[in-house]
């Protein structure tokens, strides 16, 4: 079968997602953690609000309640988990999303995220172990090594494990745009995917309509 997509990619006709955007679409920044572990003390977000463009800021406590999908399982036994949108008292890995900036540009977004003002307090301040600490205290599995061996017994778990050479690799970095049509109460969303039924189920889960 021949690829569809090769020609207009060669001819400079390939359509990404900041060609889709047109003057009302705004731009969401995401603001992530510096360090790899501590305690959230505060996030003061009153700098980046009064920056140029900027329309909102959330943070972890704006989302209470809502969870991200549950990824897909690599072992049969595991259980599907769900972990929340944002941080709200913890920081547990580098990158960890701790607030989202909107605004009218993206330089705009960026720019905010800049005067976010975080206090994080280390874990070892705070009396928790950084050696032995778990980064999730989540159960990812419901198989109880310890329920089924004897303490004398030594514990071994096996797994064939097959890694394909092919992976879902976009072109660009991850994005979408997202459009609320209003004489629908419904969304119309855009990104690029491979699994498009996926997306509109996890959409659905999270916004819960």
């Amino acid at each position: 079968m021949s690829r569809r997509e090769d020609d207009r990619l060669v001819r400079g006709k390939g359509q990404f997602i900041d060609d889709y955007s047109d003057e009302a679409c705004l731009y969401a920044v995401f603001y992530r953690s510096q360090v790899s572990k501590g305690l959230i003390k505060t996030i003061n977000t009153s700098r980046a609000l009064q920056m140029p463009g900027v329309v909102a800021v959330f943070e972890g406590k704006d989302f209470l309640g809502l969870k991200m999908p549950a990824f897909n399982p690599l072992l049969p036994s595991n259980m599907p988990v769900e972990f929340t949108l944002m941080s709200a008292g913890h920081v547990s890995y580098v990158g960890e999303p701790l607030s989202v900036v909107v605004a009218r540009s993206y330089t705009e977004a960026l720019d905010a995220c800049e005067c976010i003002d975080l206090t994080l307090e280390a874990d070892s301040e705070a009396g928790l172990d950084t050696r032995s600490d778990p980064i999730f205290t989540t159960t990812f599995n419901n198989f109880d090594a310890n329920a089924c061996a004897d303490e004398s017994e030594e514990i071994v778990v096996s797994a064939a494990l097959h890694s394909s050479r092919v992976v879902a690799l976009a072109l660009e970095p991850r994005g979408l745009i997202s459009r609320y049509l209003a004489e629908s109460d419904s969304f119309h969303i855009s990104l690029g995917s491979q699994t498009p039924s996926r997306a509109q189920s996890d959409f659905a889960h999270v916004l819960k309509v």
